[in-house]
């Protein structure tokens, strides 16, 4: 979900201004320590919740931003200074309420009808509205109105009422994270058991079945992280426990009774908090009045996990942000969090003047620009981007069209068309050539990659099988089947031999497009097929037509190219473990 698409602090800590655009579903602040990431997240949790932190609420005489300068001199009547006077601390924050998601219900029209669903809303903060932070609301985030009626005001409450927004620091124990909800498990247990006649007996084994069956929503997620086969909720076991029985839940031993969660590692803790914390905060959307969408804000979540926990925590986080009702933000120094990330930031410190500067990056860029900083570890770079399978082609030209025939016929979206320069920029082109080198020094890594997110191969039509020998023994073992070529068989019958590459696969009528647009070097016979004229004019006309390709393909001009994605969703998904193995 994508609900707070911008963020806007003014005079907090160490943020004098700083904006960020275009969040996305999963965002990552990646940055050295103390440059400021966590006040990112403490003013939103201003915003949202009016504290910094869980029982620490804002002193402005300490929170606000203060430039370097000469102390002010009181005014001559003795009222405060005019450093004083300039203490504001403002926060802004624009929501995009997406499409198809039902967030305002029957009673809450004139709320969606007074704000739309694309808008901002500020909170500011000065010490004569510490308590009660002055609103205003804007359409474009330029010009804000002062929200003065109690009723306007009354709306946005209403409206910032149905998000849920947590902020887990890197200082929380997952243990008393999960504590601290237990009133909304026992909510929710109260609600199911209400659906029962009361019994004369207290009815301890159908509470315990109710739990059971809470916890059943996430187990699927525990198995695939955690050696664990069986939880069960907390619940009181004889009349002793109803007032005063353990939260938590409890880790189920063959023949050997339970153990409380407590006594598990500190990383196994967070995997079963991020599920307790997702089935809490899921089970609020199906109340009446109740919260319609949780945004999490998580200040290092790889603490105490092992690099294979940090995989499925980030699996689990990115799934998360990836349904109708959940957006996941992250402050990292591991590059597995970077990478599952779907954008990001850097975050420094400028220590002449005090202030946070926050610069948005590409993924890619912020993992590289963090691993030569010695903010996170180095990635081989055959484990990049390690929650998500990719496909390595030859050149940029094969990698958009390929990217754009997946989204015109929906097949092999969930992968990433990449070349072999992007993974490892010192190998300074992206021919076969380069592919087979890539392989060369590090196909020892490949093996490190998750299952389910291999890293596949895939040249053109026009390589020669010994040349696609070569690479497939370099990658490795037993894995000849993730090093391909496209098949003559998937080009077009009109699109003869002469034409080398992946235009071999394109459609007549994107090719009669582009002589109309001028592209030499190839020419239309009298029986409609399309044969090269002249090898380096053609060459140069290529880029055009990938020009023309991603501006006016349509899915018909994708039935060859469908053939080479079936082959990229096939190969992948039989790397995925099967549910038996699961």
């Amino acid at each position: 979900m994508r609900l707070i698409t911008s963020v806007h602090v003014r005079g907090f800590r160490s943020l004098a201004d700083v904006r960020l655009d275009d969040l996305s579903n999963f965002v990552a602040l990646v940055g050295p320590n103390n440059s400021g990431k966590s006040n990112v997240f403490r003013a939103l949790n201003l915003f949202f919740n009016n504290e910094l932190d869980k029982d620490s609420y804002l002193d402005l005489s300490a929170d606000c931003h203060m430039k370097r300068r000469k102390k002010p001199e009181l005014a001559g009547d003795g009222k405060a200074s005019r450093q004083r006077k300039q203490k504001v601390i403002s926060v802004a924050v624009r929501f995009i309420v997406p499409d198809g998601l039902n967030f305002f219900s029957k009673n809450l029209q004139p709320v969606a009808k007074f704000l739309g669903k694309d808008f901002w809303i500020r909170k500011t903060w000065a010490f004569d509205s510490l308590d009660e932070p002055v609103l205003a609301w804007s359409r474009n985030g330029r010009r804000f109105e002062p929200v003065q009626s109690e009723d306007s005001r009354r709306k946005i409450r209403q409206f910032l009422g149905l998000i849920s927004f947590r902020y887990v620091s890197n200082r929380a124990v997952p243990a008393d994270v999960v504590k601290h909800e237990w009133r909304a498990v026992q909510a929710q247990l109260g609600r199911r058991m209400s659906m029962y006649e009361r019994d004369a007996v207290f009815p301890f084994e159908r509470l315990r079945s109710q739990g059971n069956m809470m916890v059943e929503s996430f187990m699927g997620d525990v198995r695939d992280s955690l050696q664990i086969e069986d939880l069960e909720l907390a619940t009181p076991k004889e009349l002793g426990e109803l007032i005063f029985y353990p939260s938590g839940l409890r880790i189920v031993l063959k023949d050997a009774g339970t153990i409380e969660d407590t006594f598990l590692g500190a990383g196994a803790q967070s995997i079963l908090m991020f599920c307790m914390l997702h089935m809490i905060d899921k089970a609020k959307f199906q109340g009446f009045g109740w919260n319609q969408a949780s945004i999490w804000a998580i200040e290092e979540p790889e603490s105490s996990l092992h690099r294979d926990l940090q995989l499925k925590a980030a699996a689990l986080l990115r799934s998360y942000s990836e349904s109708d009702r959940f957006q996941v933000l992250v402050t990292t120094h591991n590059e597995i969090f970077i990478e599952s990330a779907s954008c990001g930031f850097g975050v420094t410190l400028d220590s002449a003047r005090l202030r946070s500067v926050v610069t948005p990056r590409s993924v890619a860029d912020l993992a590289d620009q963090a691993a030569n900083d010695l903010i996170c570890a180095w990635v081989p770079p055959a484990l990049k981007r390690p929650l998500q399978p990719l496909v390595m082609v030859e050149g940029k030209t094969d990698r958009d069209i390929l990217r754009r025939a997946a989204q015109l016929t929906d097949v092999a979206t969930q992968v990433l068309f990449c070349t072999p320069s992007e993974l490892d920029p010192a190998l300074g082109g992206d021919g076969f050539e380069q592919i087979v080198e890539f392989l060369t020094r590090h196909g020892r890594h490949i093996g490190g990659r998750v299952r389910s997110c291999p890293l596949l191969v895939l040249a053109d039509w026009d390589i020669a099988e010994r040349d696609l020998r070569k690479a497939a023994q370099k990658y490795g073992r037993g894995e000849e089947q993730r090093v391909g070529r496209m098949q003559e068989t998937w080009c077009d019958r009109q699109m003869t031999r002469s034409i080398k590459g992946i235009e071999r696969l394109m459609s007549p009528r994107i090719m009669k497009l582009a002589l109309e647009d001028g592209a030499v070097g190839i020419a239309e016979t009298k029986s409609g097929d399309f044969v090269v004229t002249d090898r380096q004019r053609f060459d140069g006309s290529k880029v055009k037509l990938a020009e023309l390709f991603l501006e006016q393909a349509r899915p018909e001009d994708c039935t060859s190219l469908r053939m080479a994605l079936d082959w990229v969703e096939k190969t992948a998904g039989e790397s995925a473990p099967s549910k038996a193995r699961r």
